[in-house]
């Protein structure tokens, strides 16, 4: 059973998880044409820079990031994050 947080007909969303970091995903994150509108991509990323950021999220009250995953493969497909969460004006930062 999965541990969807959101989910629709074609995707669902769930905590992102170090095994989601693959090379695949590594290969999305320094892709320009990727990322050519988005801040990511503009520096090139190690794996282990991805694992090290991942870690800023475990625990934390401001910030959660999240797998986008295909619901017929259930393969992992893009990312979503919020951060700087102000929970008294109910505002946040997002990255998808």
């Amino acid at each position: 059973m999965r541990q969807s947080l959101l989910e629709s007909e074609r995707i669902y969303l769930r905590g992102l998880e170090e095994s989601d970091i693959t090379e695949e995903y590594h290969g999305w994150l320094n892709d320009y044409e990727v990322n050519r509108y988005l801040d990511a991509g503009k520096f090139p990323v190690t794996i282990s820079g991805m694992r090290r950021w991942l870690k800023n999220f475990e625990d934390s009250a401001t910030g959660f990031a999240f797998a986008v995953i295909d619901t017929a493969t259930d393969k992992h497909i893009g990312a979503i994050t919020l951060y700087g969460i102000d929970w008294f004006n109910r505002t946040a930062d997002v990255g998808i």
